[in-house]
Order: structure tokens, then sequence, then C-alpha cells
């Protein structure tokens, strides 16, 4: 089982494998030994947890680090408690979960499993808010929960204009927006750019977004 657990989470780290690093990772140290990724699906969470991986674990060959998905249908009839205590027995050290809402009782079995295997690293995500909120108050003395945020403005033209945009708190924004606006306009040209094509290509990429107002913070403040 764990074997083939192995390869499996080897493929999905070359899968995902990405240079452009997220704001998560940048912002978020995720040095708590039990760390929870909360976020809608399609976020980004998968993405972000490989880059995890292979930023603490370069060799994609490790076996100190497994990825595993709740509900593939490999995991069979072993729990996840099981595959830990395998794993930790082999050396593992970072043991991620992705989807944990869609494991029957998942907040019970991660917590025998953090109070079992003080030498392992739990880092799990899940897409159902309602669900985190109710297994992490299990939790609450163990783990510590992160809310992910889609791609902002900012982090789409970084990707689809191969630049590096600084990021401004709210009190910068509102006392200097003219001139950040202007140089990012500046910057932009350089690259044959205009904003407000960006702008239009990155809402269709989004069937629902914030007002203006709202993503102009999203855009800064990342």
């Amino acid at each position: 089982m764990l074997e083939k657990l192995f390869q499996l989470s080897q493929n999905y780290i070359i899968n995902y494998r990405q240079d452009y690093v997220r704001y998560f990772l940048k912002e978020e140290s995720l040095s708590n030994r039990f760390s929870i990724i909360s976020g809608q699906r399609g976020i980004g969470k998968t993405t972000a947890i490989t880059q995890y991986i292979q930023q603490n674990y370069p060799d994609v060959y490790t076996r100190k680090a497994l990825y595993i998905q709740a509900d593939h249908f490999i995991l069979g009839e072993s729990s996840l408690y099981e595959i830990a205590d395998e794993f930790v027995k082999m050396g593992g050290e970072l043991l991620c979960i992705d989807e944990i809402h869609k494991y029957q009782n998942w907040s019970k079995e991660l917590k025998s499993i953090n109070d079992t295997f003080r030498e392992l690293k739990l880092l799990v995500s899940g897409s159902s808010a309602l669900e985190i909120h109710k297994g992490s108050h299990d939790l609450s003395r163990r783990a510590l929960v992160y809310k992910m945020k889609g791609m902002s403005f900012r982090e789409f033209i970084e990707i689809k204009v191969d630049i590096e945009l600084e990021s401004f708190d709210l009190e910068t924004v509102l006392t200097e927006h003219q001139s950040i606006a202007q140089d990012i306009i500046d910057i932009l040209a350089k690259k044959n750019q205009k904003i407000l094509v960006l702008f239009k290509e990155y809402c269709r990429f989004h069937s629902t977004f914030p007002p203006v107002s709202l993503l102009c913070f999203h855009f800064f403040h990342e």
C-alpha cells in the first residue's frame, strides 16, 4: 500500500511542479506541526501543498514526505491512521492529505495521528468551509487553520507578464494610490501591456468576482 502511495505522491509532485509561487507560501511559513489549509475548490491548495513539499524536500523521490488525496480509491480499506503508522515506521516526516473533508470522521483520526506520532508533521487541506470549521473545533488546541484566498489580480499579472510587483498594505494604497498606480502602468508599458486589457482577461477567469474597490485591495494587500 505505502509503495503505491509513494508512486502516486511523486506523480502529483511532478505534475504540479511550477516556478511561480503563490502569495500563500510567501506569507505563511506553515511551521506549525499540524496545519490545515481551507479554501474553495480550485483555489490552488494542491499546488501550494506540493510546492511546500518541493521547497522542503527537493528530491521528488523522497520517502520522507508523502502527499495523498483523502478520497482516492487507492486508499481502499486502509485508514489514515494505518497509513501514518506505516509511513512513520519507514522514516516519514511530513504527511500531506488533500481534500480531508471527504474522509469520514477525519478530525478524530487526525487527532489520533497528531497525538500518537509526535515526530510527524501534518499538512492537510479541505474545500468545505463548513466541514473544516466543524472539524477544526475538535483540533483547536492542536491545529492551526489557514484561509487561502483566490488568485489576486496582482498574481495574475505576475504570471501573465512574467514580472514581480510589490505588494502594499491598505493604508499605503489609500495615501499613495496615484503614484503606485502610475508605477504599475509604467512597468506594464515596458512590456507592451495595458492594465485594463489584463483586468478584463483576469475577470474572464473568474465567474464571480468582488467589486473593483475590493479587487484593488486584493491586488495590493496580498
